[in-house]
């Protein structure tokens, strides 16, 4: 069974992302990691995002509180949602359709208020 596992600095920011086919508990494989790549601290990571609610990447935080790997934040404006886990715009995004596609552009949300951008067809 392949088992994932986040190696984590000690501030709890996810260094590296593993896995490892076996069939030992979760507690043994940490404790082999351990000895394998000589750093002490580890966690399982669950790939359905059920018990963690989201699939880390390198960068991540692991917040022992929510029980949840949070992502870097995007941009300096965005907010913490902490039912939904994870960073939100502070303006509603424009509703794409066909064509039309929206990015953030915080600059541009410090100037007028809306960072949302139509990126210009080509």
């Amino acid at each position: 069974m392949k088992q994932y596992f986040a190696k984590l600095d000690e501030n709890n920011i996810v260094l590296d992302v593993v896995h490892k086919l076996d069939e030992l508990t979760t507690t043994e494989i940490i404790e082999l990691l351990r000895n394998e790549y000589n750093h002490p601290y580890w966690i399982g990571i669950d790939p359905n995002n059920v018990f963690r609610k989201n699939f880390p990447s390198k960068y991540w935080k692991f917040d022992s509180s929510k029980n949840a790997f949070i992502p870097p934040r995007p941009y300096p404006s965005w907010n913490f949602d902490d039912v939904q886990l994870e960073w939100i715009a502070p303006t509603t995004k424009p509703e794409e359709n066909g064509e039309q596609k929206y990015y953030w552009d915080d600059e541009k949300y410090y100037q007028t208020g809306d960072g949302w951008t139509l990126v210009e067809p080509s």
